[in-house]
């Protein structure tokens, strides 16, 4: 049954960039198909043991991310995945982005200071500016991507749910097929 489950969170967010699509817009999070992104989907237990949230502050955005116990090697291997995936796009090389990825890298400029600090069991970013016109972005991103995963998540719940609800049916089925065996050759009084 987590199998399932896990499965069907899978799924939920290899299409959840498509529901978050407005207009033309790039999907706001699209882990399966943003070149900086897709390393979170590539490798085993990222997703189920490690926690990420972003934030605004007052002078720019924060990000957080946890791992569960034994996953640090899992999390330091995504992390230097994306960091590559980074540099070959400082590098020139082209990739397709999420939303999210477009509105971090277009607001990248010289009054933006990135600062990460490692935790026991993960890492904090401060992305910040001493330009208010950058601080409002950096603000934005945070704020959008806050409501983004909101409906995400709404949406992974629900799938949770109805596949727990399929599960529990199915083996409903499953008993009563099983009971209702052949049962020649057994006295039954």
């Amino acid at each position: 049954m987590r199998k399932l489950i896990t499965l069907s969170i899978a799924a939920v967010l290899l299409f959840a960039g498509a529901m978050l699509m407005a207009g033309e817009e790039a999907p706001w999070l699209d882990l399966h198909n943003c070149d900086l992104c897709k390393p979170i989907t590539q490798h085993e237990g990222f997703m189920e043991n490690v926690h990420w949230e972003m934030q605004p502050i007052a002078n720019g955005s924060i990000s957080i991310s946890t791992y569960a116990e034994g996953f640090e090697e899992v999390y330091n291997a995504c992390n230097a995945d994306m960091m590559a995936q980074w540099e070959a796009m400082k590098a020139g090389e082209e990739m397709k982005l999420c939303g999210l990825c477009q509105a971090s890298v277009a607001v990248m400029d010289e009054t933006v200071k990135m600062e990460s600090i490692k935790l026991s069991n993960g890492q904090v970013t401060l992305m910040t500016s001493d330009n208010p016109e950058t601080v409002v972005k950096l603000q934005e991103i945070a704020k959008r991507t806050v409501k983004e995963m909101a409906v995400m998540m709404e949406v992974v719940e629900e799938t949770v749910e109805e596949t727990k609800e399929e599960v529990v049916e199915e083996t409903k089925e499953e008993a009563v097929e099983g009971d209702k065996g052949d049962h020649t050759g057994h006295d039954h009084k």
